[in-house]
């Protein structure tokens, strides 16, 4: 009888570590699945200000004039149409 005990704790290690690897997979797939439902919640990052806007910008500092700025802005509305 005392022969059989090595072999029945080597048995009751595999065992716990099987354990073990099967739980660290099951967080492993728990994790895995609240980061790809964040992920896919997050807002996607947009543009805060339209071309517009930056061509506005350029006109109020000067780097372009009124004809042009109206021109650009004539122009952008038309490919939007």
């Amino acid at each position: 009888m005392d022969m059989d005990m090595p072999g029945m704790m080597a048995m009751g290690w595999w065992m716990l570590l099987w354990g073990v690897i099967g739980v660290a997979l099951l967080i492993l797939i728990v994790v895995g699945i609240v980061r790809l439902a964040r992920s896919d919640s997050r807002p996607r990052e947009i543009d805060p200000s339209p071309p517009e806007d930056g061509l506005y910008r350029r006109y109020a500092d000067g780097e372009i004039s009124a004809e042009d700025y109206l021109a650009q802005t004539r122009v952008d509305h038309k490919h939007a149409d």
